[in-house]
């Protein structure tokens, strides 16, 4: 029995897109106080990401804290100003998708334009929550071999994530059980949007690997945004441009070469996939507008051996 099937998977946006839901995007605040602790009312605090260098700016309340929400997962810079204090800036800051970093800056005393920066800090820790989980970043999903580039298949690398039982229906489509749920409890978050197959709960779009930024997996302790399932949550977050052109290409092959015969079989099957594709992505109006596209195209053909009961002569 031979089958064959023919796949194309074409994917791209624009990164000016309006965000839609808080889960897709990071957060940084904190509090601004002087040498004495007191708070410092009005400082306007500034993050811009490196990539993009997209500014976001707000000042602080009554309180001295501050919040930026909505930011797009990438690499920041923090600063803060005020009259009468030094301005202070903070580089490298690390934000990564569906998280909150806390970051507090104490201004010290002297002329606006003499600045205090700082550079080595400790890696920043999560107290914003007590959802658990991890993220896969972009380096891990491009460089670790995959069969067949399915990004989830690293959801496995993750604690309290498990490969589906023996004989599970849902198995085949890259399934997987979280904190002892179901393959079928899992919640799918591409983008901020929705993207769970209402017929079986899995994905319904998988985007490219290469269009892929990171994805984290919440294994537990999830808060009110988190509502639909009780399994794993699984956020994804695809590519965007910034002011310099990236681009790739690639073609992955493989076959029967190295196989072994079924069995049953009286020759052995025969196997053949090829993937290929390439992104892109770059500044349209630097500073201002972007984009990114993907595209992959993957041709395989296969031959399957099975059984069956056939009539014999004498029928």
């Amino acid at each position: 029995m031979l089958g064959c099937k023919r796949f194309i998977s074409l994917f791209g946006f624009a990164a000016f897109a309006l965000p839609l839901f808080a889960q897709n995007y990071g957060e940084i605040n904190g509090r601004v106080t002087d040498p004495t602790g007191a708070v410092v009312n009005g400082a306007t605090v500034t993050a811009t990401n490196k990539a993009t260098n997209v500014a976001r700016s707000v000042q602080t309340n009554s309180s001295g804290n501050y919040t930026l929400p909505f930011l797009a997962p990438g690499v920041y810079d923090i600063q803060a100003d005020q009259p009468g204090f030094r301005g202070f800036r903070r580089e490298g800051i690390q934000l990564q998708v569906g998280g909150t970093d806390q970051i507090d800056i104490s201004l010290e005393v002297g002329a606006v334009n003499d600045v205090v920066a700082v550079t080595g800090t400790a890696a920043l820790l999560t107290t914003e929550g007590a959802a658990v989980g991890t993220v896969i970043e972009n380096k891990s999903i491009i460089e670790l071999p995959l069969n067949g580039r399915d990004y989830l298949q690293l959801a496995q690398l993750q604690p309290n994530v498990y490969a589906p039982a023996q004989g599970s229906n849902l198995g085949f489509r890259g399934g997987f059980n979280v904190a002892g749920n179901s393959e079928i409890a899992n919640q799918y978050i591409l983008d901020g949007i929705d993207n769970n197959d209402e017929t079986t709960n899995q994905p319904l779009h998988r985007p490219i690997l290469d269009a892929v930024r990171e994805f984290k997996v919440l294994t537990g302790t999830y808060s009110a945004e988190y509502g639909r399932q009780a399994g794993g949550q699984i956020i994804v977050t695809t590519q965007s441009g910034t002011n310099e052109f990236h681009g790739a290409a690639w073609e992955f092959h493989r076959n029967s070469g190295l196989d072994a015969r079924n069995f049953f079989a009286p020759q052995k099957p025969s196997f053949r996939r090829n993937q290929f594709g390439g992104v892109l992505g770059g500044p349209i109006k630097k500073d201002q507008t972007f984009f990114f596209c993907a595209y992959e195209v993957q041709r395989s053909g296969q031959q399957e051996a099975g059984m069956a009961t056939v009539p014999s002569l004498a029928f």
